[in-house]
């Protein structure tokens, strides 16, 4: 192990590197625990950081998330944060999930929505709840992230997140988020009570064209009859050719 380790550390050729972190993690997995988390932080190619982050998704336990949940707000490179972030969400258990949770405020929408994706796999009520909490926070970015989440979840407390948010949108833009979050939504009691909103929103005249053609692409995206139906009837009155074209495109 001695002299593999001295051999990586002269060792150039980033490829080669990497074959060598395969055989430390492999030889000595506890004593690789280290050696990992030195080259995630200090080796200079992307591509040996990224293939490091691949080997803590197979090997990395509860004790790394911390480590790892540290150097992916360090890390400069996307594609490395991606894999870092996908080995926390591998790796599981309560400190993976706060650690999720805590990245839905992240800088990076990417790391935002990636945090949010894997949390919407989660089937732990707590976790909902703890959804519902950050989507009904002061931070908007961490919020709509915290939607995200719930849309992809099946969880009663996800859905009154939702439908609460769809009610009480007044502007174009919170009208707009509001819609493509109920419109994700895994959960069909979501989409179903969402429907008559969506629909009495488009037949307002209060309704900007712009919200009107979120609302149209949404409803012609949904696997629901009623939907459809809505949708339809709608597209027979609405003034704008464009709208009228893509509704019908979407259905």
């Amino acid at each position: 192990m001695t002299v593999l380790l001295v051999r990586l550390g002269g060792e150039e050729d980033p490829v080669r590197r990497m074959q060598m972190l395969n055989d430390v993690a492999r030889i000595d997995p506890e004593q690789a625990r280290l050696v990992l988390l030195g080259v995630l932080q200090a080796d200079l190619s992307p591509d040996v950081r990224s293939h490091v982050a691949r080997i803590f998704a197979w090997r990395g336990t509860s004790d790394d998330v911390l480590a790892l949940s540290g150097q992916l707000r360090k890390e400069p490179v996307a594609q490395v944060r991606r894999e870092i972030l996908s080995a926390i969400d591998l790796i599981g258990g309560e400190a993976s999930d706060e650690t999720l949770l805590s990245l839905l405020g992240d800088s990076d929408v990417r790391i935002r929505e990636g945090a949010a994706t894997a949390l919407s796999h989660r089937e732990d009520p707590d976790l909902s709840w703890a959804l519902a909490s950050v989507a009904a926070g002061d931070d908007p970015a961490a919020a709509q992230a915290a939607k995200l989440a719930l849309a992809g979840m099946r969880a009663p407390q996800g859905t009154a997140v939702l439908l609460a948010d769809l009610y009480r949108a007044r502007s174009d833009e919170d009208l707009v988020s509001a819609v493509q979050a109920v419109s994700r939504a895994l959960d069909p009691s979501a989409r179903a009570s969402a429907v008559p909103v969506l629909a009495s929103l488009l037949n307002s005249t209060e309704t900007t064209m712009a919200v009107r053609e979120e609302i149209i692409l949404a409803m012609g995206k949904m696997p629901d009859e009623d939907a459809h139906r809505l949708l339809h009837s709608y597209l027979q009155v609405e003034p704008d050719v464009s709208l009228r074209r893509r509704g019908a495109y979407e259905l």
